[in-house]
């Protein structure tokens, strides 16, 4: 179960939160107490053009029934250094380096695509609202069609190790796991990644109806949970 907390979101962008306009979130208010939420319409472009999106209000309790899909992004913030600048309802918007190449990562060529993000859907300057949203963290995710956990690293595209992680199913048993830690090295920037250190990370992704690895050159779909986090946790000791 997820338990995301003011503490845990105060960590998250302590020393990270970019100076947000008033204009970004003036057109999408939340009503205080309600299941209210804002998501990301990131709009379609080349991978290195310039990043376009516009803010929407969603409903988790009334839009989740009127086919109303959306994804959601999980990912270590960075530090401000080196902000780049995207383009949030028609005005200037500020986040990390570490977001923005998320953010090419994951835009589509030809149509929208609607995402949670944390640090552009959430007014961090509203105490209030900041404080709802945390609340809602776990509704969030659980809702979003497919979570994407953003790792900022290149992974070796013809490694053994990489097919065999495709292969990890609802069907597979422990023994599919192997026991040679050397067998995972080249993954070892995915499973070491300091990102898995957290121990609520863990918690938020484990509630995801479908989660999707993005990093720079890679994407991998994790069928079995269960599976890819003991690797997580075993290896990370090795």
């Amino acid at each position: 179960m997820l338990k995301l907390t003011e503490h845990h979101l105060s960590n998250l962008v302590q020393g990270s939160t970019m100076p947000a306009t008033a204009n970004a979130y003036s057109t999408t208010p939340l009503k205080s107490g309600d299941s209210e939420t804002r998501l990301l319409e990131l709009l379609p472009g080349l991978e290195t053009s310039l990043i376009f999106g516009k803010l929407r209000r969603h409903n988790l309790d009334v839009d989740k029934h009127t086919n109303a899909p959306y994804d959601a992004l999980s990912y270590m913030w960075g530090t401000t250094n080196g902000a780049k600048t995207i383009h949030l309802n028609q005005d200037d918007f500020k986040v990390t380096s570490n977001l923005a190449a998320a953010l090419h990562a994951l835009r589509l060529r030809d149509q929208p695509r609607v995402i949670w993000i944390d640090a552009i859907c959430i007014n961090h300057r509203n105490v209030q609202e900041r404080s709802d949203q945390v609340q809602l963290m776990r509704k969030i995710y659980q809702n979003a069609a497919t979570v994407y956990v953003w790792l900022d690293i290149e992974v070796d595209t013809n490694s053994p190790a990489l097919r065999k992680l495709h292969t990890l199913d609802d069907h597979c048993i422990d023994d599919d796991l192997g026991t040679d830690a050397s067998f995972w090295e080249p993954l070892k920037p995915i499973f070491k990644n300091p990102y898995w250190m957290r121990v609520w990370i863990q918690q938020k992704v484990s509630n995801a109806a479908n989660l999707v690895i993005q990093c720079r050159n890679v994407v991998l779909p994790i069928f079995n949970m269960y599976h890819f986090l003991r690797l997580v946790s075993d290896l990370t000791e090795s």
